[in-house]
């Protein structure tokens, strides 16, 4: 059975599960991605269209082509030449796609094993939270009150 025909499959029971519109068309961009990178990057699936892969082709993807697959986020070049480049994030996201995607074939008896689960989470750095000092919000509530650095068009907006 051909891939495309199951992918049919996979984004229906996507809308099943209620995933929103915007997540599935994110998903299928993910999977679509990584098909294009199989097919320019790695034998034996170099030169190979998506429409063409079979369900039996997704056995011979490993944890370690995942994991180039997730190295080659970083900074890439589409098929049109627009460049792209993924923080932590955006790889976290794409790798969460690739697991749903191959958890559902697992899942469903289509292949023997889900490697994508195996492959680790890019780790995501937690950012600061940064907070005002009392003066400081003193200041902005007082500047909001006085209107005081507002331009004349934005001491209308607060009329």
């Amino acid at each position: 059975m051909l891939l495309r025909d199951l992918l049919r499959e996979y984004i229906y029971e996507c809308e099943i599960k209620k995933y929103s519109p915007r997540t599935i068309k994110e998903y299928r961009n993910n999977i679509k991605l990584f098909f294009n990178y199989l097919s320019v990057y790695e034998q034996p699936f170099m030169k190979k269209k998506i429409e063409n892969y079979s369900i039996q082709e997704l056995e011979l993807v490993d944890s370690l082509l995942i994991d180039r697959f997730l190295s080659y986020l970083t900074f890439y070049d589409n098929e049109s030449g627009k460049s792209y480049n993924n923080s932590e994030v955006g790889k976290s996201r794409k790798l969460s796609t690739l697991r749903t995607f191959f958890a559902f074939f697992f899942n469903k008896g289509h292949i023997s094993s889900n490697v994508a689960a195996i492959v680790k989470i890019p780790k995501i750095r937690s950012k600061d939270i940064i907070r005002l000092e009392n003066d400081e919000v003193q200041e902005m509530l007082q500047t909001t009150e006085t209107l005081s650095g507002f331009s004349v068009h934005q001491q209308k907006y607060n009329e």
